[in-house]
């Protein structure tokens, strides 16, 4: 099984996951991010400093705040944000868990970042989207992952 199969696995055991990188400003990756989680029966935590409020999620402004609870941590903010957010990760004693959301190009990627997760044993995904695993994966996802050799199973 290879790294990222593995990683994926685990991430997908998670029952508390928070997300960075929702806004109310459009369409975007960490919005439908945590529609998946939430209607796949995971309790989702928006880390944003300036949302208190998101459709069935509890809303944190930092990663630093987050409960206790919170095992993993999908990270799909603009990658300037991305070492920030893995640095208050590795604080977290229980958040053990860290998807760096990449579909093309670098995504929310940052080496330093990657490099520091893992230095801090935390179980990192550094490529696809949680869109593509979790369950019903639509067409579009279900492809993208195909193309990159992620698959929901």
């Amino acid at each position: 099984m290879s790294d990222i199969t593995s990683a994926i696995r685990r991430f997908k055991e998670l029952q508390h996951i928070a997300v960075a990188g929702v806004s109310r400003k459009g369409n975007l990756p960490g919005n439908h991010i945590c529609e998946k989680l939430a209607a796949s029966g995971r309790d989702v935590y928006v880390v944003h400093p300036e949302i208190t409020e998101w459709p069935n999620c509890t809303c944190y402004p930092t990663v630093e705040a987050l409960p206790e609870a919170v095992e993993g941590l999908v990270v799909a903010t603009h990658r300037k944000h991305t070492l920030k957010l893995t640095l208050q990760a590795i604080e977290k004693q229980n958040l053990r868990h860290i998807w760096f959301h990449r579909s093309f190009g670098e995504g929310s990627v940052d080496e330093e970042a990657l490099n520091r997760a893992r230095e801090h044993g935390l179980s990192v995904t550094s490529d696809g989207c949680p869109m593509m695993v979790f369950e019903p994966v639509d067409i579009f996802h279900r492809c993208v992952g195909w193309f990159k050799g992620i698959s929901p199973e």
